[in-house]
């Protein structure tokens, strides 16, 4: 019989070795939990290593991620959906692409319903004629001054360096005092900047609260309005539109079809309609605005909407073309989420005939009649400098290039000429496009001017001109692959830099800045930082080997 001490005594020593196995075997959980979340994390590091080689490498040259499918993809946007790749069969063929000689040609194309490529030049009001097809010689890529060509030359920045927004932005208006571009910052300044907390508020209406006056009017309109009726969405005023009898130019007939109670369809972009109107007024009479990716009509239907109060006499006509395939799957299923009214009112339009360009106009020309949708993404057989011919590329707007390759092959066949105002209007959410224009673009050759900051859309400003396919451009891409550690960190402190002048509302106030936008900038330069950290440096290498000879 053993004693109560000896009983004692080989308990004690029972749960002291229970208790250590329980620690080694905790011990032991903890290991494999971190070895675990290792691997994963590994896994993860080499599944984006390798889907930006893919989306950087594809052999097919128009895959493209779809509007719908990409806005819906971002995963901060407040419009949701699943992030979808897109083969398109929609692409205009060879012969229909070289039948398209100028701007003028394809309005005759869309007016006659003739799709044979006999046309005769127009000049109607104030649209002067465009080459004819034996005009149309002269090779786009050197016909328009390019003080950048191989990367050599002075003053042609080959790696990033810091800039100035403020400096940049200055030394332009003072060269140009009378440009276009300068009278829509003065625009953004009188409509969006003219009290600090002004487009703060109204981007929170957008996005927030959903408050469509203060999202399309402005707060300046929606401020001035002399009582509550007068603030709402059927009685406010769009800017230029205040002395316009009935519906015209209200803000509720600026987000629904026609003149009609159906809310249109629209993934995000209400914020940039107020900015577009007001560039459009800035067109003059030989300027044109391309735009590369309308979706189903509404940043069309705004930037035409300024075109009609354009600082022309008579108003701008035959300003507009659309380029975009107007058809897929994706789109489908976005136009008919956001609105199902569509699926009543144009019954034909189903998944099995996706073409959306009739919504596509029946919205955008029921306000700017003249307006042009081209079918098929663009590139240098549909639109280049000798489609342009003598009209000035005053806006433009890009937002189907959802790859490095794309933004090459549709924007190659044009220059990217000084003053024009240029609209991005994914770059927040497309990290390979923030590597682009951070990288070779924003050293000396655009500089912002508008963002709807935390979505995804910018304005900008060519500073001085160039073509993105020409050598330099490659040679800036190498450049960075070869020292992306310090390519990354003047990054970074330009984006900031960009970021504090546009939300100082253009007056480079940084207290300003941080008092109305502060936590926005942090969070958007938080998921920059992700992105230039070294993590995603295999995306220099990507842009190092992008064949640009091919576009």
């Amino acid at each position: 019989m053993h004693s109560p001490v000896v009983i004692s005594s080989t308990c004690n020593k029972t749960s002291t070795l229970l208790k250590r196995k329980k620690m080694r075997t905790n011990r032991m959980l903890f290991v494999l939990l971190g070895v675990g979340l290792f691997v994963l994390a590994s896994i993860q590091i080499l599944y984006n290593e390798h889907k930006v080689l893919k989306d950087l490498h594809s052999d097919d040259r128009h895959r493209q991620h779809s509007q719908a499918a990409s806005v819906n993809g971002d995963a901060d946007a407040d419009d949701g959906g699943a992030d979808a790749d897109t083969d398109t069969d929609t692409v205009l063929t060879e012969d229909e692409n070289e039948s398209i000689s100028s701007i003028d040609d394809a309005a005759a194309l869309e007016s006659s319903g003739d799709d044979d490529g006999d046309y005769e030049d127009k000049d109607e009001d104030n649209n002067e004629s465009l080459p004819s097809p034996d005009d149309a010689t002269t090779n786009s890529k050197t016909k328009f001054a390019n003080p950048c060509i191989s990367g050599d030359e002075p003053d042609c920045n080959t790696f990033p360096q810091l800039r100035s927004p403020k400096e940049d932005l200055e030394e332009y208006l003072t060269a140009n005092p009378n440009s276009p571009a300068a009278h829509f910052v003065e625009l953004l300044k009188e409509y969006l900047y003219a009290e600090p907390s002004w487009e703060r508020e109204r981007q929170t209406g957008c996005y927030r609260f959903w408050n469509m006056t203060k999202c399309f009017a402005g707060m300046g309109n929606y401020n001035a309005a002399p009582t509550d009726a007068a603030r709402t969405a059927e009685e406010l005023k769009m800017p230029f539109y205040e002395d316009t009898d009935g519906s015209e130019g209200t803000v509720f007939r600026a987000f629904h079809f026609q003149n009609t109670t159906k809310p249109m369809p629209f993934l995000g972009t209400h914020v940039v309609c107020l900015p577009l109107l007001l560039a459009g007024t800035t067109v003059t009479e030989t300027g044109v605005v391309v735009e590369l990716g309308p979706f189903a009509g509404l940043t069309s239907k705004c930037v035409g909407m300024g075109l009609n109060k354009a600082r022309t006499n008579p108003p701008r006509t035959n300003a507009l073309i659309s380029y975009d395939t107007f058809a897929d799957t994706a789109n489908y299923n976005a136009i008919t989420k956001a609105s199902p009214w569509v699926k009543e009112s144009y019954p034909d339009y189903t998944p099995d005939n996706d073409d959306f360009l009739p919504i596509w106009k029946d919205i955008v020309q029921y306000e700017y009649p003249t307006a042009l949708g081209r079918k098929g993404f663009a590139s240098s057989k549909t639109l280049s400098d000798d489609i342009l011919g003598e009209k000035n590329l005053e806006i433009l707007m890009i937002d189907s290039a959802k790859s490095a390759p794309a933004l090459h092959e549709q924007t190659g066949g044009i220059a990217f000429r000084e003053g024009t105002i240029l609209f991005l209007m994914d770059i927040e959410k497309l990290r390979v496009q923030l590597f682009q224009v951070y990288g070779c673009l924003r050293s000396g050759f655009i500089t912002p001017i508008y963002a709807s900051l935390g979505m995804e859309h910018w304005g900008w400003i060519v500073l001085k001109s160039f073509h993105i396919n020409q050598p330099w451009m490659k040679k800036c891409y190498e450049n960075i692959n070869n020292n992306p550690t310090e390519a990354n960190a003047v990054i970074l402190e330009q984006a900031k830099a960009d970021m504090m002048f546009v939300t100082s509302g253009l007056t480079g106030e940084d207290e300003r800045a941080k008092e109305h936008f502060g936590d926005v900038i942090d969070r958007v330069l938080t998921s920059y930082k992700d992105a230039f950290s070294g993590q995603w440096d295999n995306t220099w290498t990507g842009l190092a080997q992008i064949d640009i000879d091919s576009y």
